[in-house]
């Protein structure tokens, strides 16, 4: 879409009708058309676009590739404008890319690991913290820099309460990311079981270590699954 047909149904509140939406990209050798397409819906009254929904096309025509798009995982598929064919998911978020992704395993396996299998977990929130022992832990934890990865605080304390509706629900977008990243090196070892048994064998411990560090971040003890 261009900016004036952006601005059209934005302004006017222009009818929309189901039609492909073209929006050029870098060619890539996993996109070697130049760009992605696809199908848009009406989202209000079945005959126009709500705002949000302009917004995103907004959002994407501007960004122009040059800066990442993302969704949060807590953003429903009926509120992502049909993109799943391009987004993948990186931890808690999922991210617009310039091509098509594999449905089979619609995750970024690298970014995924490197968020998900952070060392700040029950061994650090346990227990209480006391002031003077921030002063050890700052170069540890914080940075000027960004960092990636998640802190995990206090999921291993008996005496912390999580009320179902929201907090134990929430975590359970992360359980589910663990899973997801669990469940695509499991099936690479079973894509390998009879090919490579070196490369299967590799997958299989990483998926043991993926089911492992989700229990130690996120103890079942105190949050249920």
């Amino acid at each position: 879409m261009t900016d004036n047909q952006i601005f059209e149904v934005s302004s006017a509140l222009t009818p929309w009708e189901p039609r492909n939406v073209r929006v050029s990209a870098p060619k890539s050798k996993n996109n070697d058309k130049g760009f992605i397409e696809w199908k848009v819906n009406p989202t209000y009254a079945g005959a126009a676009l709500m705002v949000k929904d302009m917004m995103i096309l907004k959002i994407i025509s501007d960004a122009q590739w040059r800066f990442p798009v993302y969704f949060a995982v807590t953003v429903p598929a009926s509120n992502r404008l049909g993109l799943e064919e391009f987004i993948e998911m990186e931890g808690l978020v999922y991210r617009l890319r310039p091509y098509s992704i594999d449905n089979r395993n619609p995750i970024n396996e690298t970014r995924m690991w490197t968020n998900l299998m952070t060392g700040f977990g029950s061994e650090i929130w346990e227990k209480d913290i006391e002031a003077k022992e921030w002063k050890k832990l700052e170069d540890e934890i914080w940075s000027k820099e960004y960092q990636p990865g998640y802190l995990f605080r206090n999921l291993g304390r008996e005496d912390v309460y999580y009320f179902p509706s929201t907090n134990i629900r929430l975590l359970q977008n992360l359980r589910s990311a663990y899973m997801q990243l669990a469940a695509y090196h499991y099936m690479a070892f079973k894509d390998h079981e009879n090919i490579d048994k070196e490369k299967s064998e590799i997958h299989r411990k990483k998926a043991l270590e993926v089911l492992t560090k989700m229990q130690d971040n996120i103890p079942k003890k105190n949050n249920p699954l």
